[in-house]
């Protein structure tokens, strides 16, 4: 091969290599969709090959014919892998990604608004594969909260989490216990009616049972379902309120009843039939306990700051389900 040749042929494997790292940078940095960066090197490999593959051409006039195809052919060729770039960058470009003029090409989808759909061949929900025993109330440094497993100590500890959570006009925490403490089953883990697609649609459900039972000592518990339908908001003047939560449980606060829980595991079942249809079209508490100190003989001691006595109960809630039809 002359000197000519051998020039020539390293001149484009150096615009090859050149080319070829520039569209590896692109492809890196392009948004995340294989076709779109695709496009992106192609474009690159375009822009880069056919104008060197041009000044090569007429900066040699006295090429050998053979030369002079080989650059030919690579315009040409850039120039398609550039034309194909054009097309595919845009027509691939991924949803809400702008644009060099600041818009979107598509506009991104919104989250979620809505509760949950349960599908109608459902006759029995689970409760614990869809909510999550997440939300503690009353005196909640009281409350421990396990896998299926619930311990409360009436030492009247906070944080405390209920609507006498604020005094002085609701500038100042109270200091003053609950006198209970509970766990609420959320949906979402942790929010209290915020979350646009919080809940579960759960019309044509008519009933609820559960089983429970206590590790030690008996206890009175109270069980419920929803009734989330406020928070804490702070005002423009500092002042914390306890107002409507933006996505509201439709469920009222329903009382299950106070069970009185033994070591033995017992069956509950409470029917729903009498509650209105509307009620279970956003159910955003699942299920939920309190045990407060009335129920299990604890009175407060002489400050009012604590109890005359802590005791601890331990107990365990399992198989939770809303039913079409109650037993």
């Amino acid at each position: 091969m002359s000197t000519s040749a051998t020039t020539y042929v390293s001149r484009i494997i150096l615009l090859g290599a050149l080319a070829n790292i520039a569209a590896l940078i692109v492809a890196i940095l392009a948004p995340p969709t294989p076709a779109t960066k695709l496009g992106c090197a192609l474009l690159v490999l375009g822009v880069m090959g056919a104008p060197y593959c041009y000044l090569l051409l007429k900066s040699a006039p006295n090429a050998s014919l053979r030369n002079r195809r080989v650059l030919k052919l690579s315009i040409t060729v850039t120039i398609n892998l550039g034309i194909a770039g054009i097309v595919v960058v845009p027509l691939t470009w991924p949803p809400g990604i702008p644009t060099d003029s600041g818009t979107a090409l598509t506009p991104p989808k919104p989250p979620p608004i809505g509760p949950g759909e349960v599908p109608p061949s459902i006759r029995r929900f689970p409760v614990d594969t869809h909510y999550v025993a997440s939300g503690a109330m009353g005196d909640i440094g009281d409350v421990e909260i396990g896998i299926g497993r619930f311990t409360y100590k009436t030492a009247g500890k906070g944080p405390h989490e209920y609507e006498w959570k604020y005094e002085n006009e609701g500038r100042t925490l109270s200091a003053r216990p609950a006198k209970f403490g509970g766990v609420v089953w959320l949906s979402p883990s942790g929010a209290f009616g915020t979350a646009p697609n919080g809940g579960y649609n759960l019309l044509g459900f008519r009933g609820i049972e559960w089983e429970a039972r206590a590790i030690g000592d008996p206890v009175d518990v109270e069980f419920f379902i929803g009734g989330i339908d406020r928070i804490w908001i702070q005002d423009s003047d500092g002042r914390w309120k306890f107002d409507r939560a933006p996505y509201p449980d439709t469920m009222p606060r329903r009382s299950l009843g106070t069970r009185k829980l033994t070591n033995e595991w017992q069956t509950f079942r409470e029917s729903l039939a009498d509650q209105p249809e509307s009620t279970f079209a956003r159910v955003v508490g699942g299920f939920g306990w309190i045990a407060n100190w009335g129920n299990n003989g604890v009175e407060p001691d002489e400050s009012g700051m604590g109890s005359n006595k802590v005791k601890k109960f331990t107990f365990e809630v399992r198989n939770v389900f809303y039913v079409k039809e109650i037993e």
